[in-house]
């Protein structure tokens, strides 16, 4: 059913008071987008309120669950109705890049290159969807120098899930890559305490850091080598390696780094994150914890 408030305006105003809603929802609103919101504050107070009256919510439930089906509802009603106003899907995607949207407004992408790796490692399509719309924490990397043309703009993902019959809680970590307001899945791996150290662990980046420590294989960049690298600059032609005393094919390894060119100095790069994950040891492990693995 179309949001009464909506059909009372035009096209191109409507798809802006939505695309304000979707921004009012973001924890960190940039400038630009603070203008759209302004310029439809009053419509986008209705938008919200109808909403939640929809959706059988209180007007103080501020919870996460009420939070989430928020997200979820403005997501769904920006999928049926086309964003005429370019100023509105400018302002949106803007701020996906940017990593300022509210996890549940993104789209989810999980290609192939990541459902033939991961799909067999026990991860399942609405799973890892439901891990990158409703995180239980999510951290958003590389954005402080991201431009325009830079397209590999990392998230984090974690969600716990609890202990079923014999199965023991663990965590989801997913990493994504932000193109605008979509989600391209990378990796899903599943973190328990038994096996990664999380007593220090305050965030993401952290668990992630944790988990390549514990199945992570050296990697190099340059002159370093660790099993997890970041904030590092180093020549823009030296080597990013993976040292191990065994060949391995590709399946049996995760790779993972990005770049960031460095526009004071073009001859320096400066890489975000580097990490390599050793599937086979970490298959060992899934199985260990009653998984089937493939």
């Amino acid at each position: 059913m179309p949001l009464e408030v909506l059909s009372r305006y035009d096209e191109k105003t409507a798809s802006a008071i939505l695309a304000a809603a979707a921004l009012s929802t973001s924890a960190m609103p940039s400038e630009k987008e603070d203008d759209l919101i302004l310029e439809h504050k009053d419509q986008v107070i209705e938008l919200l309120a109808e909403i939640r009256r929809r959706l059988r919510l209180r007007t103080d439930d501020q919870s996460p669950t009420a939070k989430a089906s928020i997200d979820d509802f403005i997501s769904n009603s920006i999928d049926e109705v086309v964003l005429t106003a370019p100023t509105a899907q400018a302002a949106l995607n803007r701020a996906g890049q940017a990593g300022r949207l509210s996890p549940g407004v993104y789209k989810v992408e999980q290609p192939s290159s990541f459902t033939e790796k991961f799909y067999p490692l026990t991860m399942k399509k609405r799973l890892v969807q439901d891990v990158v719309n409703h995180p239980d924490d999510f951290q958003h990397l590389l954005n402080d120098v991201a431009t325009p043309s830079d397209r590999d703009n990392l998230s984090l993902f974690l969600k716990q899930v609890p202990a079923r019959n014999t199965g023991q809680a663990h965590w989801i970590l997913v990493q994504t890559v932000r193109q605008d307001t979509v989600q391209i899945v990378q990796s899903a791996w599943r973190i328990f305490a038994s096996d990664v150290d999380l007593s220090h662990a305050s965030e993401p980046m952290h668990v992630l850091k944790q988990f390549a420590a514990v199945f992570g294989l050296p990697v190099r960049v340059g002159d370093q080598v660790g099993t997890f690298i970041e904030s590092t600059s180093f020549l823009k032609d030296a080597e990013v390696t993976v040292g191990h005393a065994v060949p391995r094919s590709e399946s049996e390894l995760f790779w993972s780094y990005s770049f960031r060119g460095l526009t004071s100095n073009p001859l320096i790069s400066k890489i975000g994150v580097a990490y390599c994950i050793d599937i086979t040891r970490y298959k060992a492990a899934l199985r260990r914890h009653g998984f089937v693995v493939r």
